[in-house]
């Protein structure tokens, strides 16, 4: 569900990040709210398809997120999904 913090009033909450998944090289932590991705509100995982599709393979986005209080912004190069 959004959640309202750091002056957002949408966002999903990262409850897990893959180990050598391109979020952890971002830096994305459990527990971040995600509330962009290029510049895009993250209010519902559904929104985030069109930027995680096959057709986004190797593109850098933006992820904005809010930690401990804070905006950051964080970049991530879109991989291929792990199969299983």
């Amino acid at each position: 569900d959004a959640v309202k913090t750091q002056g957002q009033d949408r966002g999903l909450m990262v409850m897990r990040v893959a180990t050598n998944g391109p979020a952890a090289a971002a830096g994305v932590l459990s527990g971040d709210i995600l509330v962009a991705i290029d510049a895009t509100p993250a209010s519902r995982p559904r929104e985030l398809a069109g930027h995680l599709g096959p057709d986004s393979i190797g593109k850098a986005v933006e992820l904005q997120i809010v930690r401990s209080g804070a905006l950051r912004k964080l970049t991530a190069t879109i991989s291929p999904r792990p199969a299983g």
